[in-house]
């Protein structure tokens, strides 16, 4: 049997650890990273049924609601505590803007790491007699307009998955369109009818649809 020399086995030493040394600190640096989270929060129940389309089975993103449900307008809302805790733990606020959430500048103050998108920014507001009207989503097309606003903004803040939103945007909007012309085709032969309303919350309604609001 032939003996090793001191040369050839330090060689044979270093073949064996090299290897070890350059991946055993990939691994363990993949066995200890952590999942990404990106917490995302919605206003109101209109924001949130966009969010959950739009960021539909997107890994690592929480969603969650402020506004309970029953709530229809934020008027008149405030935030209560469990609200402001869930704020301060949240990464993103999805929010209607065009003043329909009057918090949003407290907020934007007292966290400042969170990232606030109002979907109704760059729609064009009708404007009454108290001021600009927000209910900008009841307007089917405008709908669609802060879908696309969301979907570019959420692309912009997580890029790694703009594919996922991007393709969820695009059939959510595929839907929206579908129940656009639907409505278009129940509704055209009424352009111009009369129309009385219990909420400041329909001009763009009416206006999507050519009816006329008298009261």
């Amino acid at each position: 049997m032939k003996s090793m020399s001191s040369g050839t086995f330090v060689r044979c030493l270093l073949a064996l650890l090299i290897p070890v040394m350059l991946f055993t600190p990939v691994q363990v640096l993949a066995a200890t990273e952590k999942p990404r989270e990106i917490r995302v929060l919605t206003s109101f129940y209109p924001m949130h049924i966009m969010a959950m389309n739009v960021l539909k089975d997107v890994k690592g993103i929480s969603l969650a609601n402020l506004a309970p449900p029953t709530v229809g307008c934020l008027h008149d809302y405030a935030l209560t505590p469990d609200d402001m805790r869930k704020l301060e733990k949240a990464d993103i606020l999805i929010a209607n803007g065009a003043e329909m959430e009057s918090y949003l500048f407290r907020v934007s103050r007292k966290y400042p790491r969170l990232k606030i998108v109002e979907l109704a920014r760059g729609i064009p507001l009708i404007r009454g007699e108290e001021g600009p009207n927000p209910h900008v989503w009841l307007g089917s097309g405008h709908a669609i307009t802060q879908v696309k606003n969301l979907s570019r903004f959420m692309s912009r803040v997580d890029p790694d998955a703009a594919p996922d939103y991007e393709r969820n945007s695009r059939e959510y909007i595929a839907r929206l369109e579908t129940l656009r012309g639907e409505m278009h085709d129940g509704l055209d032969a009424y352009r111009g009818t009369p129309i009385v309303t219990f909420h400041e919350a329909f001009p763009y309604f009416a206006e999507e649809f050519g009816l006329k609001i008298v009261g």
